[in-house]
């Protein structure tokens, strides 16, 4: 019987990871720069570490959300007549990105938990890596967007990836 409600909510699970995700990142808000020091950085999770806590908590839901989700897609895959590799892709891909996001939200919890208790440079190291653990998107440029609106006077160059 529960199960039967669980299945039959799963595909919302999607949407689901997609509203916490962002609530993550809202909840949380800026964080600081790997430019910046030590100290500053310190700072930030010292006066922010009940946000940002918060926040990793609701980024571990949603990878747990991910998760609901890959396996009632493989399911649907399945039953669609699919002969397994599709549907055990879609699951391995679901967990492997659920366990992405709990990595994430684990690294934010703590720096959040451990600011001003270990060395700055500790912080700074955890920080960094926390930072570094997902490839940047690459931003739209200038050039881009003026080309899009049709003015081609503006010659900045693309951004690059961090990958």
């Amino acid at each position: 019987m529960v199960e039967n409600r669980i299945a039959r909510f799963a595909p919302l699970a999607g949407i689901v990871f997609v509203v916490l995700a962002v609530a993550s990142f809202a909840i949380e808000g800026g964080t600081p720069s790997t430019k910046d020091s030590p100290a500053q950085v310190v700072e930030f999770y010292e006066d922010n570490d009940a946000q940002v806590k918060v926040a990793s908590a609701v980024a571990a839901v949603a990878g747990a959300a991910t998760v609901l989700f890959a396996v009632r897609m493989g399911g649907a895959l399945r039953g669609r007549g699919d002969s397994g590799l599709l549907a055990t892709t879609a699951v391995g891909g679901g967990v492997i990105a659920a366990a992405g996001i709990t990595v994430d939200a684990g690294l934010r919890w703590a720096l959040a938990d451990t600011a001003g208790e270990i060395t700055p440079e500790a912080t700074q190291a955890l920080f960094g890596l926390w930072d570094s653990f997902f490839c940047d998107l690459p931003e739209p440029n200038n050039r881009t967007l003026a080309a899009n609106v049709g003015d081609t006077s503006n010659t900045v160059s693309p951004a690059a990836t961090s990958c």
